[in-house]
């Protein structure tokens, strides 16, 4: 069922979804959407799909043999080649046992065993063809990627015509979102399956509780951990959006709440849904590392090899000078650093994509200062965005607690969250309708800079001048 807005003359109509016919032709995007959005959504994939394929073939390729070209090439490529070689050779999952040789085989198996055919498939192209091979499906997986987002979009914006194609871009052109996914890694898979869930459980929210809902929202959130562990925040997520879905069950004229067991036998279902898809993973991991994570082993052996506060900190900086120097660094890679987070570009390109980024923060807060009404009516499932994005923030700076890894890159389990959040502050009731357009043409062109200057050879392992 769809709601219609009722707004003043100089407020903007907000389209609600239609019903589409049951007779209608499925396309990729959603068919509330405008035929000029949908070439807009058109457009952006084609341009993700250009400037990530042309990364994936020209960034150089580390065999793990060392070299002059390997602190260039996409981050910890090397060991994820070296778990793919290693599960192809021996028919098992690696154990975790190097920081500096296999210090990936910690990693959840689903990414790895799905396209471990690929890279079989890909050996009479020698080693390096199979690095490129395993780049490409990281650049597919991106593109589907960019989809999902449209569709979540969607959901929450209720297909604005504005909301969709804005927060689709951001989220797609994404610099360090389109870096990573050009790289052999489980980033983009990691990204994949996360929106996927958040569209399953956005629908859970928005529902009353059911148990087979339920069951499969625990499935897909299983599916997730899966590939990575960093996705841990979906399962809290996961929880909220049970329980939202057990509050639209309160009675419409007393608004008392139905008994409380429906809910029990709720996340019950959710449980055996992500015991029965993640649970022989966890279990494995207690009994190899005497945790299902496996972090603390992680931890104990990565540690050898890799800096952490202490190692700022015995040359000066103190504890809050680290974390500045974290959130800078991050929020250059927000932007931008190729390579082992080592190759830089032009120090202006950082400045304008800066003042952008400001102008979406200052946009927010008047917003808030005005009180102006939402944009939709929809509000439960921002609240499970909220949720996974404070979590993912929490895990972020909990992992440079330990080691320095000022990456954005991490923040890819919420890519959804932060394109949407990003979009909300160019989006307004009696805003402007060109507003919205020119965010998103600024931002394209910027996004684009990374790639073009790559090509161009206009990065540095230098620093930008106004560090």
């Amino acid at each position: 069922m769809t709601r219609r807005h009722r707004t003043s003359s100089r407020r903007e109509k907000i389209h609600p979804t239609p019903e589409p016919p049951a007779s209608a032709r499925w396309t990729i995007w959603p068919q509330a959407q405008p035929p000029v959005c949908r070439g807009v959504l058109w457009a952006i994939l084609i341009l993700y799909l250009l400037a990530a394929t042309s990364l994936a073939l020209r960034q150089p390729i580390d065999l793990g043999k060392g070299g002059p070209d390997t602190r260039f090439s996409p981050p910890d490529e090397s060991a994820h080649v070296a778990y793919f070689a290693e599960f192809a050779r021996t028919h098992r999952i690696p154990r975790f046992t190097s920081g500096s040789g296999n210090y990936e085989a910690h990693q959840p198996p689903l990414y790895y065993l799905a396209l471990t055919p690929l890279y079989l498939l890909a050996a009479p192209l020698g080693a390096a063809g199979q690095v490129i091979v395993l780049r490409l499906a990281g650049v597919v997986m991106g593109g589907l990627s960019v989809i999902l987002l449209a569709w979540l979009s969607c959901r929450l914006f209720e297909c604005h015509r504005h909301a969709v194609p804005l927060a689709t871009a951001i989220g797609a052109l994404w610099p360090a979102r389109v870096i990573a996914c050009t790289g052999v890694s489980n980033d983009a898979a990691v990204e994949l399956a996360g929106i996927a869930a958040l569209l399953v459980l956005a629908y859970v929210a928005e529902n009353n509780l059911a148990r087979r809902r339920s069951f499969v929202a625990g499935l897909a959130v299983g599916i997730v951990l899966l590939v990575k562990s960093s996705a841990l925040p979906l399962v809290v997520v996961g929880g909220l959006a049970l329980y939202l879905s057990y509050l639209r069950s309160a009675d419409a004229e007393t608004g008392q709440l139905a008994p409380g067991r429906p809910f029990g036998i709720a996340v019950a279902a959710f449980a055996l849904g992500l015991v029965l898809m993640w649970g022989p993973w966890a279990a494995r991991n207690t009994l190899t590392y005497g945790d299902p994570l496996a972090a603390s082993v992680f931890e104990q052996i990565f540690s050898k090899d890799r800096a952490g506060p202490d190692y700022f900190i015995s040359r000066g900086l103190t504890g809050a000078q680290y974390y500045e120097l974290v959130v800078y660094q991050t929020g250059l890679s927000f932007l931008g650093v190729l390579g082992q987070a080592n190759l830089y570009l032009p120090a202006g390109y950082y400045v304008l994509g800066f003042l952008w980024i400001a102008g979406a923060v200052v946009l927010a807060a008047w917003k808030y200062l005005r009180r102006d009404p939402p944009l939709t009516e929809q509000t439960l499932p921002w609240a499970l965005l909220v949720l996974q994005l404070a979590f993912t923030v929490a895990l972020f700076f909990r992992f440079n607690a330990v080691f320095y890894q000022a990456q954005a890159r991490y923040f890819m389990p919420s890519t959804g969250a932060l394109a949407l959040y990003f979009a909300r502050p160019w989006l307004r009731r009696a805003g402007p309708a060109w507003l919205p357009w020119a965010a998103l043409v600024i931002y394209v062109l910027l996004a684009l800079c990374p790639p073009l200057f790559y090509l161009l050879g206009m990065t540095s392992p230098t620093p930008p001048s106004f560090l």
